[in-house]
């Protein structure tokens, strides 16, 4: 598992290729998989291979342009009808064990934030919603974006990790 940590990096060059349908569901398996606060678990996903759907995501700003090469995109919701208190870190626990399980199958992935996200006065959310058909009683925290990966090019910032460990 650890090297899957380690290996793990957002990847946004992505060959259109098809992932089998078995290989998603290990994804999705992994996020249900998650820890959930008061193990209450709402999460919800949607989940979309169409490519005019993963056009429709790549128009809503600069940020999302690359998700028209991917092959599948995961929509991570969550059901605040029972709790709300942990939602936003419960669904941060189940979108990091699915882009690890994406690692581990040597796929490319990509977290996109979508919760308070609004760029040149598109709201994120609302335009996700839509392309997903999203229940209006879930909250949308972020996107999973999958591929075969193209290119793989490390932009991640190197840092000391012993400077950051304080031990008291």
């Amino acid at each position: 598992m650890l090297d899957a940590i380690k290996n793990r990096k957002s990847i946004r060059f992505m060959k259109k290729e098809p992932i089998s349908e078995e290989v998603i569901n290990e994804i999705i398996s992994a996020g249900f998989h998650a820890p959930s606060g008061h193990n209450n678990k709402g999460w919800h996903v949607y989940v979309t291979c169409d490519d005019q759907k993963l056009m429709s995501i790549s128009k809503i700003h600069k940020w999302t342009k690359f998700v028209n090469g991917a092959s599948c995109a995961i929509c991570v919701c969550y059901d605040i009808s029972d709790m709300e208190d942990f939602w936003i870190e419960d669904c941060a626990a189940f979108m990091e064990n699915m882009l690890l399980q994406a690692t581990e199958e040597g796929l490319g992935s990509c977290w996109i934030g979508v919760r308070g996200i609004e760029v040149g006065g598109i709201v994120m959310e609302d335009e996700v919603r839509k392309i997903f058909e999203v229940n209006s009683s879930f909250k949308i925290l972020s996107l999973c974006i999958l591929g075969k990966v193209a290119n793989s090019f490390n932009f991640s910032k190197k840092i000391d990790i012993s400077k950051r460990i304080h031990k008291v």
